[in-house]
């Protein structure tokens, strides 16, 4: 049905890892190692059908940070050699916020109503958002499909939308009342956005995929006991209910700087996935002291199965050795999300390949193909290749060599 490959957190500029090797050529950034092994990293992989940055592309939304913005998603649209450039597809982040023009307020606008107010887009701050769609503008160009901005109060509330193949991606501007004097970073949905989507008419019957893109969390993240998730975003039952109401598939965000995944069913029992993404390459004072690793992942969708999409997540992050698939078994390299599978058809399957000899000794990659196990948990799997193996007396040397790379995320999340 899909495939996209979704990045965020880049923060090109002072929070971001990797630094040009040239002062002088800001784009010289695009040759540091962290981003040369990146990309050839990624070339490996099937051409996505969209590449999606979900906000804080840069570290304060200036020229020369958007400059190599620009280069980078250049550079990822014409990376797997084909002869019309993968379209990418971005939305902005609280660190795309112009900040410099915010402070440069006119001596008549009063500092409260400059702050955080809706209905006082005036003055420098009407052009906080400025260097963002300018760099929208130029980039662009890599789609043959067209971007519609609209904007409240003249620019902060605007919304994206694009359609690539039979799939239409929504993108949402969450940072719309981020300002430079408010340390919380709070996003926030205006119900404004959410017509101006749903009237949009991208979302006609001919659409077999649907996305929505924003860089906020809507859900409030594990941030421990006593602590409050301030920078969640406010009004999100409004869009919960939108992504119902629309039969949205898929929901991808940023923010957090950290991988997560939730299935959110909604009032009417619309399930939507929803992936939220680990920065790119920010610095690691901005991850938790690094504890999270820089990470960027690409997810394909299967099909649906009584309404619900399922597909396959895969995960590269950044190591000591380059880029590479996480070892960590709580982070899986490869998971499913979406389709829940009965355990009779999942012992067929499994007999089926066991029967092949040329197979058997490849059963966790064989695995990974078998989108009628999407679903299942490891260790039931774990069950079932151990029952139907001593069926067939084989033993342990004879299959499922590569069985740990067989990661699901399991079903009833």
């Amino acid at each position: 049905m899909g495939s996209i490959l979704h990045l965020s957190d880049v923060q090109f500029g002072k929070l971001c890892l990797a630094s040009p090797t040239d002062p002088s050529d800001p784009p010289s950034v695009l040759r540091d190692p962290l981003f040369k092994e990146l990309l050839e990293a990624l070339k490996a992989w099937e051409r996505p059908d969209v590449v999606v940055l979900s906000g804080d592309i840069t570290t304060s939304a200036s020229p020369y940070e958007f400059w190599q913005a620009e280069e980078f998603c250049r550079e990822l649209g014409r990376l797997w050699g084909s002869s019309v450039p993968t379209p990418v597809f971005t939305v902005p982040g609280n660190h795309d916020v112009a900040w410099a023009l915010t402070k440069l307020s006119l001596p008549d606008e009063p500092k409260e109503a400059v702050s955080f107010g809706e209905d006082n887009d005036s003055g420098f701050r009407s052009m906080r958002f400025s260097p963002y769609l300018s760099f929208c503008s130029r980039v662009e160009g890599l789609s043959t499909d067209q971007r519609h901005p609209y904007s409240l109060d003249g620019v902060a509330g605007f919304v994206h939308w694009s359609t690539v193949g039979r799939m239409a991606i929504l993108g949402i501007n969450s940072a719309c009342r981020e300002d430079y004097d408010v340390n919380l970073h709070a996003g926030h949905i205006d119900p404004w956005q959410l017509s101006c989507l749903e009237e949009s008419g991208v979302l006609s019957s001919s659409i077999d995929l649907r996305v929505l893109v924003l860089h906020h969390h809507t859900k409030p993240g594990a941030d421990g006991a006593g602590r409050r998730d301030f920078s969640v975003c406010t009004n999100s039952a409004a869009l919960s209910d939108f992504v119902e109401r629309c039969k949205i598939d898929l929901v991808l965000h940023g923010h957090r700087h950290e991988r997560s995944y939730l299935r959110e069913t909604g009032t009417q029992g619309h399930q939507a996935h929803v992936f939220g993404a680990a920065s790119l390459a920010t610095v690691p004072s901005e991850r938790g002291g690094g504890n999270t690793r820089c990470a960027v992942h690409r997810i394909d969708v299967a099909g649906r199965d009584s309404g619900v999409t399922y597909g396959l997540v895969r995960t590269i992050e950044k190591a000591a050795s380059g880029w590479r698939p996480p070892s960590d078994p709580e982070n899986p390299a490869v998971f499913r999300f979406g389709r829940a599978t009965t355990l009779d058809d999942a012992r067929l399957h499994v007999g089926r390949i066991l029967d092949d000899s040329s197979s058997a000794p490849h059963l966790g990659r064989t695995l990974e193909r078998e989108s009628e196990l999407y679903g299942l948990e490891t260790t039931i799997l774990r069950e079932l290749v151990v029952e139907e193996s001593n069926v067939r007396g084989l033993t342990a040397t004879d299959v499922g060599q590569d069985l740990p790379y067989w990661k699901v995320f399991p079903s009833h999340v």
